[in-house]
């Protein structure tokens, strides 16, 4: 009797876990996409300063005023991001990329020589038909710090 009920706890606890997952998940991205998380975070602030103050926001005061400033301007900012993510696919972005493939369009393919600077023993030259692409070693890491395009001269 003791196994079938610790079964059947177990097999609650996880529901309620995966029912908690579910719903925690979902309301951070809906909190972020709308930017309603700014308000949430500037209700937390709030409810800090309360708890720590005792501080009464019914009550008209200077404190009051303060606080439905600050939740109009943070109300304010997730308009602000929400306004900006519902336009986000209306921004010329894309196009820059397109240009750009279509400027490179094999750069995948092509193969580089690869060399180290004479003048600069800590750089590594990645050499293509077009550019340079340059590597500093750094903590026994290499990492790309300049690409330099060749003239077509």
């Amino acid at each position: 009797m003791g196994c079938i009920l610790s079964s059947i706890l177990g097999v609650i606890v996880k529901i309620i876990k995966f029912i908690l997952n579910v719903v925690i998940k979902s309301s951070v991205k809906i909190l972020s996409f709308t930017g309603l998380y700014v308000p949430f975070f500037y209700c937390l602030y709030v409810l800090f300063i309360y708890i720590i103050f005792k501080t009464d926001f019914s009550a008209p005061s200077v404190e009051a005023t303060l606080f439905y400033v600050g939740l109009s301007v943070s109300l304010a900012c997730a308009v602000v991001i929400l306004f900006r993510k519902l336009t986000s696919p209306f921004r010329p972005t894309a196009q820059k990329d397109n240009r750009r493939s279509l400027r490179e369009p094999n750069r995948q393919t092509e193969k580089p020589e690869i060399y180290w600077s004479e003048l600069y023993p800590d750089i590594l030259v990645h050499e293509y038909k077009d550019r340079y692409k340059l590597y500093k070693r750094k903590n026994g890491e290499l990492r790309l710090f300049k690409i330099e395009y060749k003239d077509d001269d």
